[in-house]
């Protein structure tokens, strides 16, 4: 059996009401109806306490994401600017060579 608490300083009518809550929400007795009610509150506490420990966390986290998605995109468009500057040389390469009197497709190019 766990430990005894009394509550005090309810007005008779709260505890009426209590009794009246209970029996609508079908528990077996007030008792068990206020240690379910105890249980729950002190569940949602571990619960904010929990979400308080790791929300800078991931507050964060969502911050750094957001930066590498940036840098990413970056990155891309970078890349697809070098690959244009890369067809252009390719393009002069070609028209060179074939000033010169090469054929730049049997050379690859």
């Amino acid at each position: 059996m766990g430990k005894r608490v009394d509550i005090k300083g309810l007005t008779d009518q709260e505890v009426q009401m209590l009794h009246v809550i209970a029996k609508e929400k079908k528990y077996s007795s007030l008792n068990a109806f206020l240690l379910d009610q105890v249980r729950l509150l002190i569940d949602n506490q571990q619960i904010d306490e929990v979400r308080y420990l790791y929300y800078p966390h991931l507050v964060e986290m969502n911050e750094v994401n957001k930066l590498i998605l940036e840098k990413l995109i970056e990155r891309e468009r970078l890349h697809e600017q070098l690959t244009e500057k890369v067809k252009v040389y390719q393009d002069l390469v070609s028209r060179w060579l074939e000033f010169e009197g090469y054929n730049p497709e049997e050379m690859g190019i």
